[in-house]
Formats: structure tokens, sequence, C-alpha cells
């Protein structure tokens, strides 16, 4: 699989495809370029795995710009020593944060309209970030998800001939094409540590820089944090009005259905229009949908816990018909 076609975990959960390169090395008065066989790319990649993963143990970030599809950029930091990661996103389709800490979980940041409307409804229009519970995940499996990894990103490569540009400062640019047409560029220091990465095809392209040492990153503070649960909550209560309306006509097209034309049933209408808010509240996660009986059918109604405004229907039977009517 090309380094254009794989997805990072975030980028894959926005449903974009995204290009994947650091641009090749500026020139210098001795450069020399030389032909490599499979066998020698993969000693030479071998060398540079080697160089680079020691260079993370202390930690390592990376940041990227896309050109073609969507165009923006991207940055990942890590730090085994806290066990923490960051990662920004901002490109013309969409921009957010997060930020994992292992035994904890992930805070994320998003301009998703519907959390900011949720937030200014439960009075919290300030949060920033929304926090999911999360204390299995290890930093290494995150890490391995966002696909940016400077000590991996080798390793597709390694068993591809390509070219080798050895500059006179002793840092050398390698350049491959893989299976795919993908022209792909490793830009490598005088330490054998990848320092880069750039890759192009069809106009598309996107480039990494890398860089090593500890990253010293800052969880959000619980004032600037909400949980995911809460979020969930309040947007569920977000649609409250028209969700109570299509409990309540769903309802009253499942008794329609149950009489096949014959007098409806006060008591199969009741029990049809429970098991529709039942299923509702299942879908959303959040008890919100409550049924009574009211004379000749039911009532569905709803009350936000912030607003206090409350919204209702009845169902009611009346011979063969049933009707639906706000309350």
């Amino acid at each position: 699989m090309s380094v254009l076609t794989r997805p990072t975990a975030l980028l894959a959960g926005l449903s974009v495809a995204v290009t994947l390169v650091a641009a090749p090395g500026a020139a210098h008065a001795a450069d020399a370029t030389t032909t490599l066989t499979a066998a020698q790319m993969t000693a030479a990649m071998s060398t540079v795995q080697a160089a680079t993963t020691a260079a993370s143990a202390a930690g390592w970030k990376s940041t990227s710009d896309y050109h073609g599809a969507i165009s923006g950029g991207a940055s990942i930091a890590v730090d085994p020593v806290d066990r923490r990661l960051a990662f920004h996103v901002d490109t013309d389709l969409v921009m957010f944060d997060t930020v994992f800490a292992q035994g904890s979980g992930f805070y994320q940041r998003t301009d998703d309209s519907d959390v900011s409307a949720a937030l200014k409804m439960i009075g919290k229009p300030a949060t920033t970030y929304v926090f999911t519970a999360d204390r299995r995940s290890t930093l290494q499996q995150v890490a391995a998800d966002y696909s940016m990894n400077p000590s991996t990103m080798t390793v597709e490569y390694a068993k591809l001939a390509a070219t080798k540009t050895a500059h006179d400062d002793g840092s050398a640019d390698y350049r491959v094409t893989d299976p795919d047409g993908v022209q792909i560029t490793l830009a490598v220091t005088t330490e054998n540590r990848l320092s880069g990465m750039s890759a192009a095809m069809s106009g598309m392209s996107v480039s990494y820089l890398f860089g090593y040492g500890r990253q010293e990153l800052t969880v959000p503070s619980a004032a600037q944090t909400v949980s995911a649960a809460a979020i969930g909550t309040a947007t569920t209560y977000l649609a409250m009005n028209a969700t109570v309306k299509q409990v309540a006509t769903d309802g009253a097209t499942a008794t329609r259905n149950a009489a096949k034309g014959g007098t409806v049933a006060v008591a199969r209408l009741r029990e049809l229009v429970r098991q529709e808010a039942a299923a509702e509240n299942r879908a959303s996660g959040v008890t919100m949908i409550r049924v009574k009986n009211v004379t000749g059918g039911a009532k569905v109604w709803a009350t936000n816990p912030w607003t206090k405004k409350t919204v209702a229907y009845t169902v009611k039977a009346s011979g063969r018909k049933v009707t639906v009517k706000k309350a």
C-alpha cells in the first residue's frame, strides 16, 4: 500500500482521501547520485530505521502539508515519558486538535456546529475540549494508528530499487517509485535519521518533516473539558422537538398498521407508542422520551433538563382513525 493511499486514523474518520511529501534536500555542490538495488536499499533503510528508532525514544514530532484533493496540514507530537500524544489538523475541510493521555483518554477540540450548540445550551460555551475516557489504549497503539511514526515509514520502501543522492554534508536523499507509480523521497541526516519524506502522483502530494527529542505536552484542564457523554446527551436534547414528534408519528403509523383498517384498540395504541419511545431511547442512549396514558390514547413528551422546556404530542384512537396532535 502506497503512502498516498494509506489513511491516518484521523483522515479516515473524516472520510477524506488524502495524498501523502518532505521536500527533497537542497542541491549541494558535491551531490553524487548512485543506483541502489533492492537488496542495497533494504540494507540502507535498516540502518535508517535503527537510527530513527533510537532518536525517537525520548520523543518525536512530525509536520505535514497536503496539496491536491484537500489543502492544509497536520502535526503530531509524541511524548513517551509522560505517555502523551497531540495531533492537530487544519485543512480547508476541517480543523481540530486531539490530545491523548495514556491511562486517561482522549481530549478533542473540534469546530463542529452541533458540539458548539450543545456547549452553549448546557452553559459551557467557553469549554474547548470533549473528553472520552479510555484507560485501555496505549501510547504505542494510538501513535501507530496515526501512521506518521518516522521509525516505521521506511519499512514499505526497503525492498524497492532506489537512487541515492549523497550530499557533501553527509546527508542523503533516497528516491523510489512504488508499484502504484508514486514517487517517494526519503531525506536522511548525517546521523542516518529520517528527517523528511515526500510523495507525489498526478498532481497530489504531501510533505513530512520530522524532529526528535522530548515533547512536553499539556493535558487540557477540567475547566476546559466536558465529557463526551455529556455532549452526547446534550446533542440528543438539541433535537428533542423533532424527536418527540417523530416518535408520536411513528407510534401512530404502527398502530394504524396493526389495526389493518379495523377499529383501533386503545391498549394496543399505548403499547406500540411505548415501543417506539423505548426504541428511540435505546438508539440515542438517553432516556429522553417518556409516555403516559391519557384518555383515548397516550401522551409522548420530553423535558430539556437545561432549558426546562417541554414538548408533547398526544396519540389517540378514534374509531378506525389515529390522530396526532401537539399538546
